[in-house]
């Protein structure tokens, strides 16, 4: 199969940089967010049975189930040169849900036909989970932000530990590292450059 014919669900174009809670309070204090801005979403991390997903593809791919709102779906992130390529299904339904994480079986979909055109193959293995709290807002407050959408996350990992991070999200790569960069200059906040949230996890396993 060729892996150019799957069509992505989602690009994704985000930039991220990890925070202290106090550099993340006065960011909630700057974008007028408040504790009732905030949602839960659980991501839950699968691996192959040959590990391949993070030995041969690139650093931060990622096959999980996003629950939100009381919806799952199922995602792949395949990290590309400009962005993230997003492969999704819907996992509402319970038994296929059931078959992934008790048997490992994907349902037959975008998600499976991406990773079998990378040489990925099943049964897949659940690994555990990571709690969000996260909060969205539209940027406001320069012409020059225009269509960006800024994220507070704090994320609480399965060791006990916990980080707060920001996230910009926006049409392009270049529009989102730009924007991170006013933003941290503002502040006076180091870049610190974050590590994909399944590497923070699976270093919170091991």
């Amino acid at each position: 199969m060729n892996n150019n014919s799957i069509t992505p669900s989602e690009k994704e174009n985000e930039a991220k940089n990890l925070l202290t809670s106090e550099e993340f309070e006065k960011l909630k204090k700057y974008f007028g967010i408040s504790k009732e801005n905030f949602s839960k979403q659980t991501n839950q991390y699968f691996i192959d049975k040959g590990n391949k997903i993070l030995t041969t593809l690139p650093a931060g791919t990622t096959l999980r189930v996003r629950e939100k709102s009381g919806k799952k779906e199922l995602q792949f992130k395949l990290p590309t040169d400009d962005g993230t390529d997003e492969y999704h299904y819907d996992m509402n339904n319970e038994e296929v849900y059931n078959k992934l994480v008790i048997s490992g079986f994907l349902p037959d979909g975008k998600v499976s036909e991406k990773l079998l055109s990378l040489g990925i193959e099943g049964p897949y293995l659940y690994k555990g989970q990571v709690h969000t709290h996260r909060a969205e807002t539209k940027a406001t407050s320069l012409n020059t932000w225009e269509g960006v959408t800024i994220c507070l996350d704090e994320s609480y990992y399965p060791n006990g530990s916990k980080d707060f991070e920001i996230e910009i999200e926006s049409g392009s790569m270049k529009m989102s590292n730009t924007v991170l960069r006013d933003i941290l200059n503002m502040f006076n906040i180091p870049r610190r450059v974050a590590k994909n949230k399944v590497t923070r996890f699976l270093e919170s396993i091991s």
